[in-house]
């Protein structure tokens, strides 16, 4: 005669695991995405697998910003298997990005004076303000085309645009990109 004891109150802790965002240098693009893969401490059981990320807080150009990890693991049952203490890094760096404004001229019908139109363009991210203004542009002289080369000079008064960012405070140096002209 064998008989067995049984209890149908059982327990299974989830384990605990750290992801820890990494160092992440990037040159601005308009967004907070960062292609640093956090790391994880406490290790994940097989066959699970980890699905974080990381982002920058803010989109500007800076040092020191702070990275965020987030994510959750695969495991069949929704990522609780796991629990999870999210670290943050400050050793993010988004460096300004090159900003160029050309202007290129438009053809006219003679009229005896060298003065000229232009028309400016600009490679800034989407999304991203841009104001680019000139006062003057001229032709190279007075001639039509079948004379002299019609090409225009060029403006004159040039003003350096400005890209308008949100201040969102955090380690940014304040531009967003640097000035060519």
């Amino acid at each position: 005669n064998l008989s067995a004891a049984t209890s149908s109150s059982f327990a299974i802790a989830a384990k605990a695991i750290t992801v820890t965002a990494v160092a992440s240098t990037k040159t601005y693009d308009g967004s907070t995405n960062s292609t640093g893969v956090p790391t994880i401490t406490g290790g994940l059981v097989s066959p699970d697998t980890a699905n974080f990320t990381q982002s920058f807080t803010n989109k500007n150009v800076g040092t020191g910003k702070t990275l965020v990890p987030s994510g959750t693991v695969s495991d069949g049952n929704s990522g609780s298997n796991y629990t999870y203490t999210f670290v943050n890094s400050t050793a993010g760096v988004i460096d300004a990005r090159e900003l160029t404004v050309s202007a290129a001229g438009v053809n006219k019908t003679y009229n005896g004076t060298t003065t000229a139109t232009v028309t400016l363009s600009d490679n800034r991210v989407s999304g991203d303000v841009l104001t680019a203004s000139y006062t003057a542009a001229t032709f190279a002289d007075r001639l039509s085309p079948e004379a002299a080369d019609d090409a225009p000079a060029g403006p004159e008064g040039f003003a350096a645009p400005s890209l308008a960012a949100p201040s969102e405070g955090g380690g940014d140096s304040g531009a967003n990109g640097s000035r060519a002209r």
